[in-house]
């Protein structure tokens, strides 16, 4: 069964906040094998509900004192800050948003973003951040005066989602990710060129533990 495209939106805002989590990271030509790594947890069955499908792009930004980004880097770093931009059919939207990964719990908050307010972050323009009233604006402007946060590589990808488990978990998989230290892309309306190895990536997102 799918979705309707303003279903397919709402979708994205009702993840659970906090949330037990697998991610990897596993080459493009794994792909075909990856439900069959599903099957290991007994839940690809019931995945197949409420699929929806996605053009996204996201923007990181890392403190300047990390090494530059890579992938497998997502997946490890206990605290990323980061901009989306996801088109579900004729809709689109950007959010900023924080992740927190601890063990296998991830805690997740987002708050929606105009294309301007990127341009400013992109520019490192953060006063709209100071005399804001959103505790996640405020959380990272803070955070930015100590670390000094800067776009430092965007990814985009083809994103399918599988909601299941009476929408209490999620599987998402992300095909064809592509990488660019070029954070001027972010904002541009086609795909990205492949400045390194093409991945792929696939997560487990519930709300009970796995």
């Amino acid at each position: 069964m799918t979705t309707n495209t303003t279903n397919s939106l709402s979708i994205i805002e009702t993840n659970p906040n906090f949330h037990y989590e697998i991610a990897k990271c596993i080459p493009q030509d794994s792909i075909p094998l990856l439900y069959q790594i599903l099957d290991k947890y007994e839940i690809s069955e019931h995945a197949k509900d409420m699929p929806f499908s996605a053009q996204v792009r996201e923007l990181y930004l890392l403190p300047s004192l990390e090494i530059s980004g890579t992938l497998p880097l997502l997946q490890t770093m206990p605290e990323l800050f980061y901009i989306e931009y996801i088109k579900v059919g004729h809709q689109s939207r950007y959010l900023f948003h924080k992740r927190y990964k601890g063990e296998n719990r991830s805690l997740e908050n987002s708050i929606i973003l105009s294309k301007k307010q990127c341009k400013k972050i992109l520019k490192g323009d953060l006063s709209f951040m100071e005399d804001s009233e959103e505790p996640l604006f405020l959380e990272y402007y803070s955070k930015h005066q100590t670390y000094q946060y800067r776009p430092s590589f965007v990814i985009s990808c083809k994103r399918k989602r599988h909601i299941f488990n009476g929408g209490q978990s999620q599987i998402t998989i992300n095909d064809n990710v592509k990488m660019s230290f070029r954070t001027s892309l972010f904002l541009e309306e086609k795909e990205l060129p492949a400045d390194s190895k093409t991945y792929a990536s696939f997560r487990i997102q519930s709300a009970v533990e796995l």
